[in-house]
């Protein structure tokens, strides 16, 4: 699972970077920190070691940690509003990435090669997620536009451990609001929101890099409502290792109960997290919690969990019909949508197929190949099922301009409409083409008016045409 959440405080940037993301197994017996650097733009700063504290600092300030020069114009973290202190700049974004509880479990109690599976399935979600980086375009008059970057400063922190001392195994993606714009050759504040968009696409990518490594070394990825779960880790233990969200379930339904829902669901869990969360313990390691979590295990369940790795190896070299999946996933994506971004299709189709034996360069591939997809500006996609239904309608439409008789050009809409409303009905009832298009915002009371446009068509008379 893939969560984004910005940070706007730059004291509360600092004090995270102290107090959560450098506890517990964030450092060495040297007490450096073992966060690693990623991005393009990181690479133009020349960070491209192990993460310390100084350099971290002066990303949250927007300084070059080499040079200590200005990267960003917006100085001020905060500005006066209406009498109140209101954050004035994003510091940075929290893209915290975590696999189902199982996978925690076998990688941190018996296998850490599922944690070196995880570590690359993270950096190839965030290489694809670096491509929707983009940047606001403010000269020229255009000052809503924006422009790919592709380009990111990250700080990538690898957690084992949830805040109740479970077995959680993660990694926060600190990605820094700064981005280097090639075109105006300067640094400038990265804009997130293709970002955003492409959140599921990502996700996609990092369960289907996790799930095809997890199969390549024997498991077998079970797949839940929205995620998986590996085969041979019961139930019963992903509920014992999950105190920390069991905590989260049971408070947010006691807010609810009483106080009611106010926003969303995930806004309420969202607040008790927050408000229930304990400080990250620096002596809390996996090293050192291995043996009470096993402790916490049945003999059955010790010798399921070693075992797991025998569940898929009969599958491991299936090869996957990517054909077929395109074909599922273009039905899919375009049964409600005759245009969508590539990166849609791409998620459509990794996560019918995630974890079978194909990788995302191939599948772009095959993508291409197929006569079925039509590609369009600005990485967009359609069927040329849709294109050549496009087209019929749109010859259809032309050559019936004017060739039929009205509906009823006499008609006379009730009083109830308002005078627009009346103008839009007159108008379809007078038309003497073979098609009328007829558009309105939401709440406009277009549904009165095709009523309208319903009775008076039953009492239609002579047109014209």
């Amino acid at each position: 699972m893939i969560s984004p959440k910005p940070q706007l405080s730059l004291k509360n940037a600092r004090e995270y970077f102290r107090t959560h993301l450098c506890a517990g197994d964030y450092y060495s017996q040297k007490n450096a920190v073992a966060g690693e650097w990623f991005g393009q733009a990181a690479a133009r700063l020349n960070v491209t070691q192990t993460v310390n504290e100084s350099a971290f600092l002066a990303l949250c300030e927007s300084n070059d940690p080499g040079t200590g020069s200005r990267l960003t114009a917006r100085r001020n973290s905060v500005r006066r509003e209406d009498g109140k202190w209101v954050a004035n700049k994003r510091i940075f974004y929290d893209w915290t990435i975590s696999p189902p509880k199982s996978v925690s479990v076998v990688a941190l109690l018996y296998d850490p090669r599922v944690i070196g599976l995880h570590l690359e399935a993270v950096r190839t979600a965030l290489r694809e997620l670096e491509t929707f980086a983009e940047t606001r375009v403010r000269k020229g008059g255009n000052k809503d536009g924006v422009r790919p970057t592709r380009s990111l400063i990250a700080a990538c922190f690898r957690h084992d451990t949830s805040r109740e001392l479970d077995p959680h195994l993660h990694t926060h993606a600190v990605i820094f609001n700064a981005t280097f714009d090639p075109v105006e050759n300067r640094w400038k504040a990265l804009q997130t929101h293709g970002m955003l968009k492409a959140q599921r696409f990502a996700n996609a990518i990092y369960e289907h890099e996790l799930c095809r490594g997890l199969t390549a070394l024997g498991y077998k990825p079970l797949r839940t409502c929205g995620s998986f779960e590996i085969q041979g880790v019961s139930n019963d233990v992903i509920q014992r290792f999950s105190k920390r969200s069991r905590q989260i379930h049971e408070e947010t339904a006691k807010r609810v109960a009483r106080d009611g829902l106010r926003g969303t669901l995930a806004d309420v869990r969202d607040q008790v997290a927050h408000d229930r969360r304990r400080r990250k313990i620096q002596e809390a390691t996996a090293d050192r919690l291995r043996s009470s979590w096993l402790d916490q295990l049945s003999t059955s369940e010790r010798s399921s969990l070693q075992s797991a790795d025998l569940c898929g190896r009969d599958e491991r070299q299936t090869p996957a019909d990517l054909t077929d999946l395109l074909s599922w996933g273009s039905r899919h994506v375009f049964e409600r949508n005759c245009v969508v971004p590539e990166h849609h299709l791409l998620a459509a189709v990794l996560h019918r197929g995630r974890g079978q034996n194909f990788s995302l360069p191939e599948l772009r591939d095959a993508m291409k190949r197929m006569e079925s997809v039509f590609f369009l500006e600005k990485s967009e996609v359609t069927s040329r099922e849709l294109v050549r239904l496009e087209m019929e309608l749109d010859f259809t439409a032309r050559k019936a301009v004017r060739s039929h008789e009205c509906l009823n050009p006499k008609f006379s809409p009730a009083d109830r409409l308002s005078e627009e409303q009346r103008r839009a009905v007159g108008k379809i009832m007078e038309s003497q083409s073979f098609i009328t298009l007829f558009r309105g915002a939401a709440g406009t009371g277009k549904s009165t008016c095709l009523q309208e446009i319903q009775r008076g068509s039953a009492h239609r008379c002579p047109g014209r045409g």
